[in-house]
């Protein structure tokens, strides 16, 4: 048994590998490390505002692909 102590505001994402796999018009993949800069970039909104911008872009990034997996992002803020 473990105790963790959060601090008020601390945010924490979970995320399948779905939106970082995802191809795009350049044939190329989002990348982990632009799906991190986004979480980044984000997470100064509220989580209304992060989830629609994060789905706007994962629309607008994969235009007419079709979804080559799932994609689950979960933003939990305590």
């Amino acid at each position: 048994e473990h105790t963790i102590s959060i601090k008020d505001g601390t945010k924490l994402y979970l995320s399948t590998d779905g939106f970082y796999d995802q191809e795009g018009e350049s044939n190329e993949r989002y990348g982990k490390k632009e799906f991190e800069r986004l979480l980044l970039k984000t997470s100064i909104k509220s989580m209304d505002k992060q989830k629609d911008e994060i789905i706007n872009i994962f629309s607008e990034y994969k235009k007419d692909f079709e979804q080559s997996d799932d994609v689950t992002v979960i933003g939990l803020e305590f």
